[in-house]
């Protein structure tokens, strides 16, 4: 008599397992659940910060932007030629500044973190919670002419300006001591949640399969 129950006890076991198994949003949410609010925002500013450390240190730059628009890049690469003008004593850019270009360029792909410990928040297809991931850049460096200041009209499909905090868009910079201009978006893999399961998801999903993107530029001289 003892024998049914143990079958029905094993099979109600099975059951559960299988359910966390094919639900991997709802296993992730139970694994974050065990990180406070407080943790949770700890691990976004520390990941933030290692951000901010890579681009200084990558490419030794104490100018760059976040721009998500055209509009926005654009601005503000007029107002650094107006500021460049000013320090070395010319005269204000006339509002009837020439632009050259736009110009097409690609940026190829490559590794830049490896299973790396950060919050996802906010994307389709992945609940909200810490995982392991490889972090990829798209990049272009593109040289200018001298005394001139570039800026991105568009990325094509674009990723994330900043992948800590998922905000779509790229980044571009100015290097310091040199006339060319760095434009970068990232993607992420998720590889795995806190608890270890398999989730291989890219983030944005448009570029699951791409190696490169497409960058339009243009710039404006001095």
């Amino acid at each position: 008599m003892k024998k049914p129950k143990l079958v029905f006890g094993f099979a109600v076991l099975m059951t559960l397992f299988y359910s966390c198994d094919k639900n991997s949003d709802n296993v992730s949410l139970v694994a974050e659940s065990n990180l406070t609010d407080e943790q949770m925002n700890e691990l976004k500013a520390q990941t933030n910060a290692d951000f901010e450390n890579y681009l200084f240190s990558q490419f030794n730059s104490s100018d760059y932007i976040f721009a998500n628009n055209a509009t926005d890049a654009k601005s503000q690469a007029l107002e650094k030629l107006n500021n460049t003008k000013l320090n070395s004593g010319m005269l204000r850019i006339s509002s009837a500044a020439v632009v050259y270009g736009p110009y097409i360029t690609t940026m190829p792909s490559s590794k830049i973190q490896t299973n790396y410990k950060m919050v996802i928040s906010g994307q389709s297809g992945v609940a909200t919670g810490v995982y392991f991931c490889d972090v990829y850049r798209y990049m272009a460096v593109i040289t200018l002419p001298a005394n001139s200041v570039g800026y991105p009209n568009s990325v094509t499909p674009e990723g994330f300006s900043n992948y800590t905090n998922q905000t779509s868009g790229y980044t571009h910079y100015f290097n310091s001591g040199s006339n060319t201009m760095t434009v970068a978006s990232y993607k992420i893999i998720v590889k795995t949640n806190i608890i270890g399961q398999a989730v291989n998801k890219t983030i944005p999903s448009t570029l699951s399969s791409t190696s490169s993107l497409s960058l339009s530029y243009s710039y404006v001289a001095l």
